[in-house]
């Protein structure tokens, strides 16, 4: 018996579906599309980076082995065929850039040698452009520059006339846009590898002597001088040595201070002075002078005070006497030494403790005796002369004696009686 038998119905792709799939075939077809373009245009860049590159190193080559010669002239025109000792038999300029212009020129503009630099510029005669816009196509242009570091430059459209690196700028010769232009000597990368022996031209970068010494030079002249924690700045068999804390002059004598004309000088704001031994000098002005021991072989002045800070005070080394304080009361005299003037003493009230002698007059406006008091010579007083005790006359006079000069003397006999001169 033959029976009908039933199918399922088979479904295929939607018309929507289908333009998704085509739609992400052709996004991810771009993208490799892309992707396929950057690439190409890195190793474009790159390939005319290199030739750039291996051309202007064989200036750079030229430029020092025909220096004397090349500097006389203000511009030299150069062909790849004098460079074929220095980029070799196997080398190609063919690019689709129509090869390239050398020049090397004499700097600054219109100098006379030997104070001269050389300069060169290696340009490719036709512009780096995008095949479908015609416009610039930087993206090729900076995978060339990319190889030859600051050296090269491109020209762009707003300034077709100027060639642009990353620190200097030169003329197009051929003013149009993405010129590509490498540059070599003076005002390049590679001049900072070298000293500029012509003329005064300024160096570029940091002089590198890599542990190796500079000798027998006439003069040296900087603004700043920087030597390593811990060594020394030699001058003649003496040194100047610093570390963290601390700087020392090492050295065989002393330490002089003189002007340009050899006369002494002078030392400046100095905060302190601590000498280990003895600091001499002709003349200290200080405001603030602080020592255990300051010694002067002559005068000490100030326009001040000398204040001592303790009990001690003014001494004689040679004499063993001085002045001193030792309470709020007295001045007082070292080893009791006596004080002598031949002019005045002057005092509110002057004091004896044991004797007081007069050689000559004494004048007392008013004098208390509570003691004994012996006159060797005369006394006037030219007030009252009060006795609250005796007063016994020393002179032993006779009755009847002369003495003249002396009318109003009071004396005594033998007897203790009393008379009087008249």
């Amino acid at each position: 018996m033959i029976n009908f038998n039933k199918f399922s119905k088979q479904r295929g792709f939607s018309a929507t579906a289908m333009m998704v799939m085509l739609a992400i075939g052709a996004i991810a077809m771009i993208g490799v599309s892309r992707e396929t373009i950057i690439k190409a245009a890195q190793v474009k860049g790159e390939s005319y980076g290199n030739t750039l590159l291996k051309i202007n190193n064989a200036v750079g080559l030229y430029q020092i082995q025909n220096a004397a010669t090349l500097i006389l002239a203000p511009t030299t025109e150069v062909s790849i065929a004098q460079l074929n000792s220095f980029l070799g038999a196997n080398f190609s300029d063919s690019s689709p850039l129509g090869g390239v212009s050398i020049r090397i020129s004499s700097e600054p503009s219109g100098c006379v040698a030997p104070n001269c630099s050389l300069t060169s510029q290696v340009v490719f005669k036709l512009p780096v452009l995008n095949s479908e816009t015609g416009n610039v196509d930087a993206r090729v242009l900076e995978a060339a520059m990319g190889k030859l570091s600051g050296d090269a430059g491109y020209s762009d459209a707003s300034t077709p006339g100027t060639i642009r690196g990353a620190n200097w700028d030169r003329p197009n010769p051929f003013n149009v846009p993405g010129t590509l232009m490498a540059i070599n000597g003076y005002g390049s990368s590679v001049f900072a590898q070298f000293v500029d022996r012509a003329g005064k031209q300024g160096m570029l970068a940091d002089f590198e002597m890599g542990g190796n010494s500079i000798k027998d030079a006439k003069n040296i002249t900087a603004k700043h001088l920087a030597l390593p924690m811990g060594t020394s700045l030699a001058l003649g068999v003496n040194s100047i040595y610093s570390d963290e804390l601390n700087t020392a002059i090492r050295q065989q004598g002393g330490i002089y201070i003189q002007r340009n004309d050899g006369s002494s000088g002078d030392i400046n704001q100095v905060n302190n002075i601590n000498a280990g031994g003895t600091a001499s000098s002709r003349s200290v002005v200080t405001n603030d002078l602080s020592s255990s021991t300051a010694y002067a072989a002559q005068e000490v002045r100030t326009g001040g005070w000398f204040k001592t800070d303790g009990d001690a005070g003014w001494y004689s080394n040679k004499w063993g006497g001085g002045m001193y304080m030792s309470d709020g009361t007295w001045l007082r005299t070292v080893n009791d030494k006596g004080v002598y003037t031949g002019g005045q003493v002057q005092a509110g009230t002057l004091q004896s403790n044991g004797s007081l002698t007069v050689a000559g007059m004494a004048t007392v406006g008013s004098q208390t005796v509570a003691g004994a008091q012996v006159i060797g010579g005369n006394q006037t007083v030219y007030g009252n002369t009060a006795v609250t005790q005796a007063l016994t006359p020393g002179q032993i006079a006779v009755s009847g004696a002369g003495c003249a000069g002396n009318q109003g003397a009071i004396a005594r006999d033998a007897n203790n009686n009393l008379y009087v001169c008249n």
